[in-house]
Protein backbone atom coordinates (compact mmCIF):
# COMPACT_ATOMS: atom_id res chain seq x y z
CA UNK A 1 0.00 0.00 0.00
CA UNK A 2 2.67 2.52 -1.01
CA UNK A 3 1.81 5.48 -3.17
CA UNK A 4 2.37 9.20 -3.40
CA UNK A 5 -1.24 9.77 -2.48
CA UNK A 6 -4.48 7.85 -2.26
CA UNK A 7 -7.54 6.85 -0.27
CA UNK A 8 -8.57 3.88 1.77
CA UNK A 9 -12.19 3.70 3.03
CA UNK A 10 -13.43 1.05 5.49
CA UNK A 11 -17.14 0.68 6.24
CA UNK A 12 -17.54 0.48 10.00
CA UNK A 13 -21.29 0.05 10.59
CA UNK A 14 -23.07 -0.67 13.85
CA UNK A 15 -24.76 -4.04 14.39
CA UNK A 16 -25.10 -7.04 16.66
CA UNK A 17 -22.40 -8.43 18.97
CA UNK A 18 -20.14 -10.54 16.71
CA UNK A 19 -20.64 -8.20 13.78
CA UNK A 20 -20.05 -5.24 16.08
CA UNK A 21 -16.85 -6.78 17.46
CA UNK A 22 -15.47 -7.24 13.95
CA UNK A 23 -16.34 -3.64 13.07
CA UNK A 24 -14.72 -2.35 16.29
CA UNK A 25 -11.57 -4.26 15.36
CA UNK A 26 -11.74 -2.81 11.84
CA UNK A 27 -12.12 0.70 13.28
CA UNK A 28 -9.07 0.20 15.50
CA UNK A 29 -7.04 -1.23 12.63
CA UNK A 30 -8.14 1.57 10.28
CA UNK A 31 -7.16 4.26 12.75
CA UNK A 32 -3.74 2.66 13.24
CA UNK A 33 -3.19 2.30 9.49
CA UNK A 34 -4.32 5.93 9.06
CA UNK A 35 -1.42 7.07 11.24
CA UNK A 36 1.07 4.69 9.65
CA UNK A 37 0.39 5.78 6.06
CA UNK A 38 -0.15 9.48 6.76
CA UNK A 39 3.54 10.29 6.00
CA UNK A 40 2.96 8.92 2.47
CA UNK A 41 0.00 11.27 1.87
CA UNK A 42 -2.51 8.41 2.01
CA UNK A 43 -5.75 9.19 3.82
CA UNK A 44 -7.76 6.49 5.57
CA UNK A 45 -11.46 7.00 6.26
CA UNK A 46 -13.40 4.79 8.66
CA UNK A 47 -16.95 5.08 7.34
CA UNK A 48 -19.49 4.54 10.13
CA UNK A 49 -22.86 4.06 8.49
CA UNK A 50 -26.31 4.76 9.79
CA UNK A 51 -29.48 3.45 8.18
CA UNK A 52 -29.42 3.52 4.37
CA UNK A 53 -32.36 2.33 2.25
CA UNK A 54 -30.76 -0.65 0.49
CA UNK A 55 -31.77 -4.29 0.18
CA UNK A 56 -28.48 -5.57 1.60
CA UNK A 57 -30.23 -7.25 4.54
CA UNK A 58 -33.54 -8.11 2.83
CA UNK A 59 -32.63 -11.75 2.23
CA UNK A 60 -31.94 -12.59 5.85
CA UNK A 61 -33.99 -15.45 7.28
CA UNK A 62 -32.98 -15.60 10.92
CA UNK A 63 -34.07 -18.55 13.00
CA UNK A 64 -33.18 -19.80 16.46
CA UNK A 65 -33.11 -23.25 18.01
CA UNK A 66 -36.33 -23.98 19.93
CA UNK A 67 -34.45 -24.02 23.24
CA UNK A 68 -32.62 -20.73 22.58
CA UNK A 69 -32.57 -18.28 25.46
CA UNK A 70 -33.43 -15.59 22.89
CA UNK A 71 -36.59 -17.32 21.57
CA UNK A 72 -38.88 -14.70 23.20
CA UNK A 73 -37.09 -11.97 21.24
CA UNK A 74 -37.26 -13.78 17.87
CA UNK A 75 -39.81 -11.43 16.23
CA UNK A 76 -37.65 -8.40 17.01
CA UNK A 77 -34.47 -10.25 15.98
CA UNK A 78 -36.06 -11.14 12.64
CA UNK A 79 -37.34 -7.59 12.10
CA UNK A 80 -33.90 -6.17 12.84
CA UNK A 81 -32.22 -8.87 10.75
CA UNK A 82 -33.95 -7.67 7.57
CA UNK A 83 -33.51 -4.00 8.43
CA UNK A 84 -37.18 -3.28 9.08
CA UNK A 85 -36.53 -1.91 12.58
CA UNK A 86 -35.70 1.54 11.20
CA UNK A 87 -38.21 3.50 9.15
CA UNK A 88 -36.12 6.63 8.55
CA UNK A 89 -33.32 5.64 6.16
CA UNK A 90 -31.06 7.74 3.98
CA UNK A 91 -31.48 7.44 0.23
CA UNK A 92 -28.50 5.55 -1.25
CA UNK A 93 -27.69 8.37 -3.72
CA UNK A 94 -27.67 10.97 -0.91
CA UNK A 95 -25.50 8.72 1.25
CA UNK A 96 -23.06 8.11 -1.62
CA UNK A 97 -22.90 11.83 -2.43
CA UNK A 98 -21.96 12.66 1.18
CA UNK A 99 -19.28 9.96 1.29
CA UNK A 100 -17.75 11.04 -2.03
CA UNK A 101 -17.80 14.65 -0.82
CA UNK A 102 -15.80 13.62 2.26
CA UNK A 103 -13.35 11.49 0.28
CA UNK A 104 -12.69 14.18 -2.32
CA UNK A 105 -12.76 16.93 0.32
CA UNK A 106 -9.80 15.53 2.24
CA UNK A 107 -11.52 13.85 5.19
CA UNK A 108 -9.57 11.32 7.24
CA UNK A 109 -10.41 9.21 10.27
CA UNK A 110 -13.94 8.30 11.35
CA UNK A 111 -16.71 9.74 9.17
CA UNK A 112 -20.36 9.20 10.12
CA UNK A 113 -23.10 9.14 7.43
CA UNK A 114 -26.56 7.69 7.01
CA UNK A 115 -29.78 8.19 8.92
CA UNK A 116 -29.27 8.43 12.68
CA UNK A 117 -25.46 8.15 12.42
CA UNK A 118 -24.86 11.56 13.98
CA UNK A 119 -27.30 10.81 16.79
CA UNK A 120 -25.60 7.49 17.59
CA UNK A 121 -22.19 9.20 17.48
CA UNK A 122 -23.36 11.83 19.96
CA UNK A 123 -25.12 9.34 22.25
CA UNK A 124 -22.18 6.91 22.33
CA UNK A 125 -19.80 9.71 23.30
CA UNK A 126 -21.84 11.72 25.80
CA UNK A 127 -24.74 9.66 27.15
CA UNK A 128 -24.31 7.76 30.44
CA UNK A 129 -23.96 4.02 29.83
CA UNK A 130 -27.17 3.05 31.66
CA UNK A 131 -29.29 5.43 29.58
CA UNK A 132 -27.49 4.45 26.37
CA UNK A 133 -28.16 0.78 27.15
CA UNK A 134 -31.90 1.42 27.51
CA UNK A 135 -32.03 3.40 24.28
CA UNK A 136 -29.98 0.89 22.25
CA UNK A 137 -32.03 -2.08 23.52
CA UNK A 138 -35.25 -0.51 22.27
CA UNK A 139 -36.95 -2.69 19.69
CA UNK A 140 -34.43 -5.52 20.09
CA UNK A 141 -36.60 -7.80 22.23
CA UNK A 142 -33.94 -7.90 24.96
CA UNK A 143 -36.50 -6.41 27.36
CA UNK A 144 -38.48 -9.68 27.04
CA UNK A 145 -35.60 -11.78 28.38
CA UNK A 146 -35.04 -12.68 32.02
Amino acid sequence: MRANHGWHVDVVSRGESVYNASKAALMSWSETVRLEVQPFNIRVISLVTGAVATNVMSHSNMTLPENSLYQKALPEIQTRGVGDDVSNKSAPADFAREVVKDVLGGAAGPVWHGSMASMVKFMSRYMPTGILDRVMKGGTGLDKLP
